[in-house]
């Protein structure tokens, strides 16, 4: 728990933090005095009364943090919403005001920003999100499975997944020629969904399979890694270290060959004498191999590591033992969910078939198996996370975080699914993960 001294500093770099960035939600002003006219005197009266917000806000998020009390919160906030409106108001009473009305747009700016440092500060968990995201290639609708709406739905459980820190992303497309460029509609919404801007980082690996991370935190390191396969620089592992406020956070994502490129098939030759020796035999068993070796030969900090990915691997084959067989955790059996039961979709991520579109506009989960992780490699040594635990599906510290199955409702966000014109049941034909590690401090 951070002492209140450390509360209070915390809250006088937000505050300046704050003063700074009215800057450029106001625009360039000079300081008001008995020669400067009319408009600069609104400017400057209009930016002190946005930092006066900003400044309450915080105070008050602060305050909620150290004792949670929903009643008096809201009396805070309301209370600095009506000193903004009365002190826009007063400016604008006094004329020569170069814009009028726009009290709504800066207090919009004025707490989006503050909520969003406001988490920055407070934020003691490391949140992740997975899905494969279906690139809809083979959809014979002609939109690629309804991808721009499968995108928007994707977004409504970002947000209602408590707007994780970072979120990996699998078969994301980005092909003009074949009239699919998923890139763009992620950035689309990217700045928007969440009180605060996702970066889009994509892996520039392959346009047809590409891995993409989205970040809230700037990325400190990046890597991508090729994997051997029947198809040469096509499967690959997205490597990230981001900056997370805690300490560094590593990440690593990938898509591991399925059955269009001989997953199963006996390892291509040659095949390379690290997964030999492992006792790798087919090509997705070889990827596996040499993921787990590149995080070993990466993840060299005492901050946690995140590794994500579509495996297409059922627990208990040799590619999941890689992984857990190094002692890393996965999180959805350690967080006490259950593990998939086919015959009702329940802890499974994958089935969903999406040759003809039917089941994405189905609320019925059609999922069989699951292959979609989040491993952890705990913290270490001087790390805040060390001995960190799991928040469970109920998520019990209540910030709509979780170590759960991401995107398991058929569209919660809409009163019925299905075919268009209604809104579509599944973003993706996976179901994702999700984790939510509580460090504190």
């Amino acid at each position: 728990m951070p002492t209140r001294r450390a509360g209070m500093m915390r809250y006088e770099i937000a505050r300046l933090a704050g003063a700074l960035v009215l800057v450029s939600l106001l625009g360039p002003f000079t300081m008001a005095s008995a020669g400067v006219d009319a408009a600069d005197a609104c400017k400057e009266a209009k930016a002190k009364a946005a930092g006066k917000k900003v400044a309450s806000l915080l105070k008050a998020l602060g305050k909620n943090v150290r004792k949670t009390d929903p009643a008096r919160l809201g009396q805070d906030v309301s209370k600095a919403q009506s000193k903004l409106t009365k002190a826009f108001a007063g400016a604008e009473a006094k004329g020569g005001c170069l814009t009028t009305g726009d009290v709504a747009a800066i207090e919009a700016k004025v707490d989006a920003f503050a909520v969003s440092a406001a988490g920055d500060l407070s934020n003691t968990d490391v949140t992740v999100a997975n899905l494969n995201l279906l690139h809809g290639l083979s959809c014979p609708d002609g939109a690629h499975c309804r991808i721009e709406d499968r995108v928007d739905l994707f977004y409504q459980w970002v947000a209602g997944s408590g707007c994780p820190d970072a979120v990996t992303l699998q078969e994301v497309v980005e092909a003009p020629g074949l009239g699919l460029e998923m890139i763009p509609l992620l950035e689309a919404q990217s700045a928007t969904v969440c009180p605060f801007p996702y970066a889009v980082i994509p892996a520039q690996a392959t346009s047809l399979d590409d891995a993409v991370l989205l970040t809230r935190y700037p990325v400190m390191e990046s890597e991508v890694r090729y994997l051997h396969g029947a198809l040469p620089n096509f499967r690959h592992v997205l490597f990230t270290r981001i900056a997370h406020p805690l300490e560094p956070v590593d990440i690593f994502t990938t898509h591991l060959a399925s059955g269009v490129d001989s997953g199963a098939g006996t390892c291509a030759a040659p095949c390379p004498a690290a997964c030999v020796t492992a006792g790798a035999s087919t090509n997705r068993e070889c990827q596996a191999v040499q993921m787990a070796l590149f995080i070993e030969e990466t993840h060299d900090i005492d901050g946690p590591a995140i590794i994500t990915g579509d495996f297409n691997a059922q627990p208990g084959t040799f590619e999941y033992a890689q992984f857990v067989d190094r002692g890393w955790i996965d999180t959805h059996l350690a967080a006490g969910n259950p593990e998939c039961v086919p015959g009702t979709g329940v802890g499974c991520t994958s089935g969903r078939e999406d040759g003809d579109l039917s089941e994405l506009e189905s609320s019925d989960s059609n999922e069989t198996g699951r292959i979609d992780y989040l491993f952890l490699i705990p913290g270490t040594g001087a790390s805040p996370c060390v001995g960190a635990v799991l928040d469970p599906a109920s998520d019990d510290d209540g910030d709509g975080a979780a170590t759960r199955i991401f995107s398991d409702d058929p569209n919660p966000f809409a009163p019925s699914c299905g075919a268009s014109p209604d809104p579509i049941c599944w973003p993706s034909d996976h179901e994702g993960t999700e984790i939510d590690l509580n460090c504190g401090n």
